[in-house]
């Protein structure tokens, strides 16, 4: 997990859903020297320099009329942003909301100029002492994928790069932001995904700025608390016993009867959303432990183990015979011979799978969109829009 004390934004692609009316402009201002680009082609300027840029455009028409085209392009995306004003990412008025609320600051960096940003925030109806530090191409010698930007950012912030996370939209800044020491997350826009790349420079990968605000409230859930149950803790056995009746009753009803195995669900659980579907047999121990957001399905076979807490989010997949072991026992073997049990906490975000035979160990969280591989032992957290397997299960890959 990351301290973040800080989020340092690019601009277009990140804040602003300006790229793809940077190509539809393009496009126009082509066809008026009857010259056809294709989406494909377009594609190739994501994360580019602007000297790659000009090189794509006089590729294309004479020399003569690159002044021309240039004063027609602005024209036309200056005009159509003082019509329609600025789009704006999706989530990013709720990202800089909550980034005020828990005291976390923000920058932007980009290689735009500054005339050009100031009049893009202009027109988003976003104040500019939202920011505490603003940069742009002018305030510095070198762009991306140079650093200097980033670490300019960092040292005005007055935090080190370990506390900063840098936003980015394509993999040019990326490396820009990875070179500074920043955490680097990317948000999903025109750029197709490198997964050499991603292992080389992306620490998150999200596909919209709301998944930032669950990933920072994910980031401060502490599952590092223990909580030890004693041998003749008779409230504990209790509980124990009236689970596993319950849960022997739970086993035997019809799989067909769906209205009734979810009136007893509601007996088992501590809590259970709406949709849910579990398949016998299943297992628990204490049950009231378990939160269970909507639309959670369990294949057959599945078992918490929860002497503590386990909470799952909304729309998780739980493979057969996968399970979510919460509870330990003493390394020492007087102890353990001894008795009683320790757990800790398991979270499991929204949208996550866990593979058949996979299984989750006490004290981990897992966050939205993951995917833990058939047959993987999670012993540490798993981060956001991510694929993980193995024993120890590991980082396979980004989802996206």
């Amino acid at each position: 997990m990351i301290n973040v004390k800080a989020i340092i934004l690019d601009m277009d692609g990140t804040m602003f859903d300006t790229q793809k009316l940077y190509f539809d402009v393009i496009k126009q201002i082509f066809s008026l020297y009857k010259v056809t680009v294709t989406e494909d082609e377009l594609k190739t300027l994501v994360g580019v320099t602007m000297r790659e840029v000009e090189e794509f455009i006089k590729a294309r028409i004479d020399n003569a009329y690159f002044d021309e085209f240039c004063s027609k392009f602005f024209e036309y995306y200056k005009n159509y942003i003082i019509k329609f004003g600025t789009p704006l990412k999706f989530g990013l008025l709720n990202l800089i909301d909550y980034a005020k609320v828990c005291d976390i600051k923000l920058a932007i960096a980009t290689s735009s100029e500054k005339d050009d940003l100031y009049f893009k925030l202009q027109h988003s109806g976003i104040e500019v002492n939202k920011f505490d530090v603003i940069l742009c191409k002018d305030d510095v010698k070198n762009p991306k994928p140079d650093s200097e930007i980033y670490i300019k950012a960092c040292n005005e912030l007055g935090l080190d790069a370990v506390d900063c996370l840098v936003v980015e939209d394509s993999y040019l800044g990326a490396t820009a932001g990875k070179g500074a020491g920043c955490n680097v997350a990317m948000v999903k826009d025109m750029q197709e995904s490198n997964a050499e790349l991603d292992n080389q420079i992306i620490d998150f990968k999200f596909y919209n700025l709301n998944e930032i605000i669950s990933f920072l409230k994910f980031n401060k859930i502490d599952c590092t608390a223990t909580t030890i149950y004693e041998k003749d803790d008779d409230e504990f056995y209790k509980k124990l016993c009236r689970c596993k009746k319950r849960i022997r009753k739970f086993n035997k009803i019809k799989f067909t009867k769906l209205n009734k195995q979810r009136k007893k669900m509601t007996k088992i659980f501590g809590k259970i959303g709406e949709n849910c579907t579990i398949t016998s047999p299943f297992y628990c121990d204490i049950g009231e432990h378990i939160e269970i957001g909507n639309n959670f399905f369990a294949n057959h076979g599945v078992c918490m183990l929860d002497t503590g807490k386990i909470v799952i989010g909304n729309n998780c997949r739980f493979g057969p015979y996968s399970g979510v072991y919460n509870v330990g026992h003493a390394y020492e073997p007087k102890a353990r011979i001894a008795g009683g049990v320790y757990c800790k906490t398991v979270y499991i975000g929204n949208n996550v799978w866990l593979g058949a035979n996979a299984i989750v160990l006490s004290g981990v969280k897992i966050g939205d969109n993951a995917v833990v591989g058939a047959g993987s032992v999670v012993t540490k957290d798993v981060m956001p829009n991510t694929v993980v397997a193995g024993n120890p299960a590991k980082f396979v890959k980004f989802i996206y």
